[in-house]
């Protein structure tokens, strides 16, 4: 029994206690790999302080075990201080410095713990009143949208009626009129015109910012929605003596979509191509495909662009200054329509052009808006009563 209290003398657990510092430090020296010079210090002293609790567990044991060889000798009788001077007091100056050398770092992970916690707070209040402002921005557009609505629904209504009476006095049902006045209602009923047209572009912009504009889809025929384009558009086509045309490149001839979205799209870009373009130009309608996916492109050959200024027109109330359209009339809104009505259908809007060199407008429905069904594949097959008709002429 003497002989196991004599092994398990106390000393033996400052030992291990005082051994565990370098062993642990050297099981975390990757992470610590920034600090290696008070590492290296406080590793070193607490071995050597590891070294000397061992050394004095030694000297217990063999004083436990009476072993007199040992215990005569002038080093025994100076353990106390060989132990002091060769390793207690090194060892623990080398982990005072090691120490030392990590406190400024310490101290200054502290201040930019400090540091980085005021900066959450601050980056989470200026988040708070972040949102607090996109909450008001959102509902300043939404106002601001619904003031659009309102006031259009509350113009059209009057227009409606100057161009409506206009007309009347215009073919005299209410009696004759001279030549000047003829001229000055048609100079009305044009103006009327334009400025309906600009009460629908920001009705139908502000639908589709507000989310209300929804897509009606069904088989519509791609060649029989343009000959209706081209149809709505024939008095101003006439008027530039030009003959727009539709391009196949493709046999695909139906489309899942919208029908008077679709139109409405072509005529804007018809009417941007027409707007541009100077008389007898050549415009065409281009319809391809690729990989499945339908495409409609409107082909011009007037002015052009550069490239870099393709982004800007898509963007609304935006309109490309220089000599031609500083003399056209618009409110900038005809391509941003476009380009939402069809990114509505899933789809996207490609521009290429230069300067000089026309402009080509490419709408692309995605796959996904393709009728798959072979029935439909006939250019005469009438989706309403199942049966062949005569194709529309694609000219005008």
């Amino acid at each position: 029994m003497s002989t196991i209290v004599t092994i398990l003398d106390p000393s033996i657990l400052t030992f291990l206690g005082v051994s565990s510092i370098p062993v642990m430090l050297l099981i975390k020296k990757g992470t610590m790999a920034s600090i290696d010079r008070g590492f290296v210090f406080i590793v070193i002293g607490a071995t050597i302080l590891s070294a000397a609790t061992f050394i004095d567990y030694l000297a217990n044991v063999i004083l436990g075990f009476q072993v007199r060889s040992i215990m005569s000798t002038g080093i025994w009788e100076n353990r106390g201080l060989i132990l002091a001077a060769l390793f207690y007091f090194p060892g623990t100056v080398m982990a005072a410095i090691g120490m030392s050398s990590w406190l400024p770092a310490l101290q200054r992970l502290d201040r930019e713990i400090l540091r980085r916690k005021q900066t959450e707070t601050e980056l989470t209040d200026l988040t708070q009143e972040l949102e607090r402002l996109a909450i008001k921005a959102e509902e300043a557009n939404h106002a601001k949208s619904e003031f659009l609505a309102s006031m259009s629904h509350e113009l059209r209504t009057p227009l409606n009626a100057v161009i409506g009476f206009t007309d009347i006095l215009g073919m005299e049902i209410h009696g004759p009129i001279n030549t000047e006045q003829k001229d000055s209602l048609g100079h009305i009923e044009i103006a009327g015109r334009h400025l309906l047209e600009v009460v629908n572009d920001i009705l139908d912009l502000s639908k589709i910012e507000n989310g209300e504009l929804k897509l009606i889809e069904e088989v519509i025929n791609i060649d029989d929605t343009i000959a209706d384009s081209f149809a709505i558009l024939k008095p101003q086509f006439e008027g530039k003596k030009i003959q727009p045309h539709i391009d196949r490149k493709t046999d695909m001839t139906h489309l899942c979509a919208d029908r008077r979205i679709v139109k409405q799209m072509l005529i804007n870009l018809l009417s941007n191509a027409m707007k541009f373009s100077g008389q007898g130009a050549a415009i065409s309608v281009r319809i391809s495909d690729r990989q499945g996916a339908l495409s409609l492109s409107v082909v011009d050959h007037g002015i052009g662009m550069r490239q870099d200024q393709v982004d800007y027109v898509l963007k609304p109330f935006s309109q490309v200054e220089n000599a031609m359209t500083r003399s056209q009339e618009g409110t900038g809104l005809g391509l941003t329509i476009v380009k939402q009505m069809v990114e509505l259908h899933g789809g996207n809007i490609h521009i290429q052009t230069s300067p000089g060199s026309g402009t080509t407008v490419t709408l692309t429905f995605p796959v996904n808006c393709i009728c798959g069904d072979t029935s439909l594949s006939s250019p005469d097959f009438d989706q309403n009563n199942s049966s062949f008709r005569p194709s529309i002429p694609a000219v005008i």
